[in-house]
């Protein structure tokens, strides 16, 4: 009996690391190194009207791909994971740690209207 009881302290501890991992990221700010006045590109919209197409034709991923200028932060599980990892950076510092966090993270990626006009054409 013994026994079970140290394998549900042991569950318990896990849980709570997990939890507070959990926690801790979808604490963080996405829009740490967002400029003021600007905005983080969440998704990309697209409509197709095709005049040569007939309604039941598909259009695949590929063939719009070109037309996309900007590209949202990757998501993983739902959270931008690698963007957590940019903004866990102090981008005013140099030093090696700093580096490899901005290296394996994604930058934010800002919603720029010139470009969204430049995809419609």
């Amino acid at each position: 009996m013994k026994l079970l009881q140290t394998n549900i302290k042991i569950r318990f501890s896990k849980l709570v690391v997990a939890l507070s991992i959990i926690l801790t990221v979808a604490g963080c700010n996405p829009t740490k190194y967002v400029p003021e006045g600007e905005a983080l590109l969440k998704k990309n919209e697209i409509s197709i009207i095709a005049d040569d197409k007939k309604p039941d034709e598909q259009i695949s991923k590929s063939e719009i791909k070109p037309y996309i200028r900007q590209v949202p932060n990757k998501k993983i599980f739902g959270a931008r994971f690698h963007l957590a990892i940019y903004n866990f950076s102090n981008i005013k510092k140099e030093n090696g740690f700093q580096k490899w966090l901005r290296n394996i993270g994604e930058e934010p990626v800002i919603f720029d209207r010139a470009s969204a006009e430049k995809s419609d054409d």
